[in-house]
């Protein structure tokens, strides 16, 4: 496990995180702009990630149109959880396209009703399948992918599950609002960061936590498919579609 440890980041030794925080009156509109508009928040960081890539970007990979979405299941069980501790997520695989021909507010509700869909056709449960594999045969993928196992079978399911290569332009993680004080004593919380996750098989992952009324981001991401000066366009782009939609008319 060290030495797959050791190859991971030598594999990945460009991975860098990029944080900004969205002004207290911005996250305020964005929410109020959502509802109007019969979308969620999460629906409108969808359109507005990926409004940022299409123009940036341009012209798109085929994994472009590939998102990655975790999946809270905690109101899902038939059982609820209450005080009991456990992984509770699961993760969803969307197309989602972003049609600069159309408005902000028609691409936000196409997206919008495309996770609806999926969250109601695809079966969140499906991973628990994985229990029935052997664990070994689990981490040997993982072993296969950076060279450390030489094994067909594993190598066959890496390939099956599409983990040998970048698989998704975006995963975004919206936790929402947290909420704990923001005051202790003479210190006062400001912002939060995260989650920060960085995966090879995803171009760029998203974190959002909203403390109080101000939207904090995380951006992971690898230097060796998007240079700093493309990163930061991406997070200016997609927050200036954010501000413009959350003005005041």
């Amino acid at each position: 496990m060290k030495e797959l440890h050791r190859v991971f980041w030598e594999w990945n030794k460009g991975a860098r995180l990029m944080s900004w925080d969205l002004p207290e009156d911005i996250t305020r509109a964005l929410v109020v702009k959502s509802r109007e508009n019969n979308v969620t928040v999460n629906s409108v960081l969808w359109t507005a990630f990926l409004a940022a890539q299409h123009k940036v970007q341009a012209p798109l990979k085929s994994y472009h149109q590939r998102a990655g979405m975790a999946v809270n299941n905690r109101d899902r069980l038939l059982v609820p959880v209450e005080d009991a501790f456990g992984f509770y997520a699961s993760s969803l695989t969307v197309r989602l396209k972003y049609d600069p021909d159309k408005s902000f507010w028609w691409n936000a509700k196409a997206i919008h009703r495309g996770i609806k869909a999926e969250l109601e056709n695809t079966d969140l449960f499906r991973m628990i399948i994985a229990d029935q594999f052997s664990p070994g045969l689990m981490d040997s993928i993982y072993f296969s992918k950076y060279g450390l196992v030489k094994s067909r079978i594993s190598k066959m399911i890496l390939k099956m599950m599409n983990f040998n290569k970048i698989n998704y332009g975006y995963s975004i993680t919206n936790v929402g609002r947290v909420k704990i004080p923001s005051e202790y004593g003479e210190l006062k919380l400001e912002r939060i960061y995260g989650p920060a996750v960085y995966s090879d098989v995803n171009e760029k992952l998203i974190g959002v936590v909203t403390i109080k009324d101000k939207m904090c981001f995380t951006m992971t991401y690898n230097e060796e498919n998007i240079d700093f000066e493309n990163a930061e366009l991406l997070r200016n782009v997609s927050m200036e579609y954010i501000s413009s939609i959350s003005a005041v008319e």
